[in-house]
């Protein structure tokens, strides 16, 4: 058998339908089967379960994640484990399917999924969910489990999309309390046992946003750089991994809880130290150009976006270290991101009448095809309220200035 699809559950009534169902085309196209087991359901959870699979069993709930995932893991006739949980939607399974079918999984021990958290302010991420299973290959850590990651590894194009820390509906405060309260202890008996290890410290700095102590998250990052500031590269393996992704994580709280002034000045001395570009810095430069943006530092912020689309390019072209987005959710780098940025330089530009600055980069930005949106965004942002027919007299002018 090629794949085993693990999980645990309990009480999942609310969102099992649709997670299993999205499981179907893995099952039909390739060799596999579905494992469940429960930790203590008293909704209807079981009854949802046995329509789609007869491997489901009853465990005891010790309060340790891996343990549980482990008892599927003990029952696994696949090559292949992916872990998936009943808040999670497989989209664009197809890619899955290639990689079994085609034979391509034969070149791999990891394939990293694409996670993306619904209504959670930085909510993306490329997790190792895919594994090859070999002797002895078990589940570790209480909570947030996962297992080795291991090389060779690829990256496929499907996607997971997580609900379970969505906090925005009716329910929602409920919700986040609940994640709150179960996660609390495991976490903090985890760190207790293991202060200094850089993932038990990860894991209780996502504890804190969960729980919008944004102030813990501030101290706990400040004292690890402060104590530790060797960001400079990755030759340290993981260390530095996690120490670029509490840079990030700080990054986005201050932009998060609209600090403007600390994160331009977080992100300055950060920059300061001459780093070799990764994958998160764009989005860094990014988030530094909206808050000066906010300050009215216009001329600035369209310089911080320049330096973001410097390194969104780079990391379009596939030419930085991708391995910190198992570390941190970041967004992937695109063509819109591109777009995007080049917008905010000509908005930030406009914004400070450095017409200079915008024929300069203008030309190099946008295809001359979009030259009617760059005069809209002029018109939208720099003040002018022009006419239609002042739009094409905009226009003219940026063609001129060409």
């Amino acid at each position: 058998m090629l794949l085993t699809i693990g999980m645990i559950v309990k009480n999942e009534e609310k969102f099992l339908p649709d997670t299993l169902d999205s499981l179907k085309p893995l099952l039909e196209n390739i060799e596999s089967e579905l494992i469940i087991a429960d930790t203590g359901s008293t909704d209807n959870t079981p009854d949802i379960v046995k329509k789609y699979t007869d491997n489901y069993f009853e465990i005891e709930w010790r309060n340790d994640f891996a343990w549980a995932r482990n008892q599927v893991l003990n029952r696994a006739k696949g090559q292949w484990h992916l872990q998936i949980d009943a808040d999670e939607v497989l989209q664009n399974p197809e890619h899955i399917i290639k990689f079994f079918n085609s034979g391509e999984y034969k070149k791999y021990k990891t394939a990293c999924l694409r996670l993306i958290n619904k209504g959670q302010p930085v909510g993306y991420g490329d997790l190792s969910r895919l594994v090859k299973l070999e002797k002895g290959i078990q589940y570790e850590h209480k909570i947030h489990e996962a297992l080795p990651r291991r090389l060779p590894e690829i990256k496929l194009e499907s996607v997971l999309f997580h609900s379970g820390y969505d906090f925005t509906g009716e329910d929602g405060e409920k919700l986040r309390l609940s994640k709150i309260a179960r996660n609390k202890e495991p976490i903090l008996e985890m760190y207790r046992e293991n202060p200094k290890d850089l993932r038990v410290i990860s894991l209780l700095i996502d504890q804190y946003i969960v729980a919008q102590e944004f102030d813990n998250v501030i101290k706990t990052i400040e004292n690890i750089v402060k104590t530790d500031p060797s960001l400079a590269s990755y030759e340290n393996g993981n260390k530095n991994l996690y120490l670029e992704a509490f840079v990030f994580r700080l990054t986005s709280v201050y932009h998060y809880i609209g600090e403007h002034e600390k994160l331009n000045e977080h992100v300055e001395r950060f920059f300061n130290a001459q780093r070799e570009a990764q994958i998160t810095h764009w989005v860094m430069r990014e988030k530094q150009g909206i808050e000066l943006f906010k300050l009215k530092r216009y001329r600035e912020a369209g310089e911080a976006f320049e330096k973001a689309l410097e390194i969104a390019k780079l990391g379009l072209e596939g030419k930085l270290d991708t391995r910190i987005y198992d570390y941190a959710s970041i967004p992937q780098v695109n063509a819109e991101c591109l777009e995007n940025l080049s917008k905010d330089i000509i908005i930030s530009y406009a914004q400070s009448f450095e017409w200079d600055k915008i024929k300069n980069k203008i030309y190099s930005l946008l295809e001359e095809e979009k030259l009617k949106d760059a005069a809209l965004l002029l018109r939208d942002y720099a003040g002018m309220n022009p006419t239609d027919t002042e739009i094409l007299k905009i226009r003219e002018k940026i063609k001129e200035m060409l």
